[in-house]
């Protein structure tokens, strides 16, 4: 039995060591919004001036919610459903901002997939420097190395509806998996060469985490309701046009064609179809934009749990 128990522990040695992947899954297993502290980063640095949200202290955020067929303290169920942060911002004045769990207002949170509503506006800002030419051109004119696994006929537009046919293996708990290879890997380039298409695209929607480039923006709550407020502006900036208003349009409304989903348009969420949309990661982070309302909503936390916090937003929103 010893015999057997060092063979086994000097085979999955010998795994580990020839995978660095496989030994910081088996290391720090699931994600954790800790993770920024172990992964290389590259600072953004800040402009000549900065914005700041105004805040009030009559906020007008709701003390109590309606939700789950209970009437229910909002910080105290914030606090119970595992919530680091909390934000609540009407018309560029924050009306609620709580912290939990040891976290405050500098605290960093990874963004997880919320980064692939942040890769959007990267496209749209591309787009308008025209550095990119169009969504319809096929990726292998920007990354050819895919020539060789039939990504001729993959489009831009069909990365970024998630139609794009990729054989991707989206457990996050299979150490062998595509996403732990991505998460965890310290060759992306590599592994994306490596990606093979299951299917022909702009056929049907299927998430999958390979058709961004792969995670994180790690920011704080405030920086976060930044990204909710450019667009909730159409993409403009204190007067400056940073994303165009058409991409802004276009990545927020309905489209059913090619195979896409309506909830989901150029990697935003849209929780209903009265025209709010939200970026969301794993975990439970999301930044959720009701433009009637003039309203940004940031929830980032430890777990999204069973909480259905696209319905707590729209209540929210009711409230106002």
């Amino acid at each position: 039995m010893k015999k057997l128990n060092f063979i086994s522990l000097s085979i999955l040695f010998l795994i580990t060591l020839n995978s660095c992947k496989i030994g910081r899954f088996v290391y720090y297993n699931f994600a954790d919004i800790n993770d920024y502290k172990i992964f290389p980063e590259r600072k953004v640095k800040t402009g000549p001036s900065t914005f700041h949200f105004a805040t009030t202290d009559n906020g007008k955020a709701p003390k109590t919610l309606f939700f789950n067929n209970d009437s229910v303290p909002l910080g105290d169920f914030l606090e119970k459903n595992n919530t680091v942060a909390f934000l609540i911002i009407k018309n560029d004045t924050i009306h609620y901002e709580n912290y939990w769990h040891t976290y405050d207002e500098t605290s960093i949170v990874p963004s997880f997939s919320m980064a692939k509503s942040i890769t959007s506006i990267l496209i749209g800002c591309a787009i308008d420097d025209h550095l990119i030419k169009s969504i319809k051109e096929p990726v292998t004119n920007y990354i050819p190395e895919l020539k060789k696994n039939g990504f001729e006929k993959v489009t831009i537009e069909h990365l970024l509806q998630m139609t794009s046919g990729i054989d991707f293996n989206e457990s996050y708990t299979n150490p062998f998996g595509d996403a732990a290879t991505f998460y965890y890997g310290i060759n992306l380039r590599n592994a994306t060469s490596k990606i093979k298409l299951k299917t022909d695209p702009g056929n049907y929607f299927e998430y999958v985490s390979g058709e961004k480039t792969f995670c994180c923006i790690n920011a704080r709550a405030r920086d976060f309701a930044k990204i909710g407020r450019l667009y909730l502006n159409k993409g403009r900036w204190n007067g400056k046009q940073i994303v165009s208003e058409d991409w802004v349009r276009q990545s927020t409304k309905i489209d059913t064609s090619g195979g896409s989903a309506w909830n989901y348009q150029y990697q935003w969420w849209l929780p209903s179809k009265t025209g709010d949309f939200m970026a969301a990661g794993i975990l439970g982070q999301y930044i959720y934009v009701n433009p009637e309302k003039d309203l940004i909503i940031v929830r980032l936390g430890k777990y999204r749990g069973k909480t259905d916090w696209e319905e707590l937003f729209k209540n929210i929103g009711e409230a106002f």
